[in-house]
């Protein structure tokens, strides 16, 4: 492996694991703002309901509904509260710390570097690799890839919706369907 090589391996690698870290607390986020967003609704319909005036719902459609959101956000506190998002996320953090202050150190001596050194810093890079058991995925890989300068837009506007597409569709979907269902149930007669 020459000198350049190792350099963007690790650049690449702290960027990734930066990747990593944004996008698990984004999705934490994510969840805690649905949780929130459903509670709400499920008060919102309640209340609708204590004016007849305004709407006529149908008790058992509300009963219903409130009953069917409050266990969906009962799994998906559960979920949330269950997963290792966080922790994963700080893990991803210190491991890119880590590897960023290798990077920077690395990228100072670079050129009076002798082949000693060079092995000293693979495996002062390898061992913090080891050190944490977690890896990136894919995506936050290729983030660090197509977020560098001489990528084409297109391919940056490409990348951008696949990413979200795959990453948030089912987070989006826990989010509007409930919601959809509400309405539906709020106008059915």
């Amino acid at each position: 492996m020459t000198k350049d090589i190792f350099a963007d391996q690790m650049w690449l690698t702290y960027k990734a694991r930066f990747n990593a870290h944004s996008r698990l607390l984004r999705q934490e986020m994510f969840y805690t703002i649905t949780t929130s967003f459903l509670s709400f609704f499920i008060i919102s319909i309640n209340i609708l309901q204590l004016i007849p005036e305004m709407f006529v719902i149908k008790q058992e459609a509300t009963t219903f509904y409130t009953i069917t959101i409050s266990i969906f956000i009962l799994v998906i506190s559960l979920i949330n509260n269950l997963s290792t998002r966080k922790h994963n996320a700080e893990r991803f953090h210190e491991c890119a710390l880590e590897i960023k202050g290798l990077y920077g150190e690395f990228s100072s001596v670079l050129e009076n570097i002798t082949n000693e050194i060079f092995k000293n810093f693979i495996q002062r890079y390898n061992s913090i690799e080891k050190n944490y058991d977690i890896n990136h995925l894919k995506c936050d890989y290729q983030q660090v890839l197509i977020e560098r300068k001489e990528t084409k837009l297109k391919n940056k506007i490409v990348f951008y919706i696949k990413y979200y597409i795959i990453n948030y569709f089912f987070c989006f979907m826990l989010l509007i369907l409930p919601i959809i269902f509400g309405f539906i149930i709020i106008l059915s007669k």
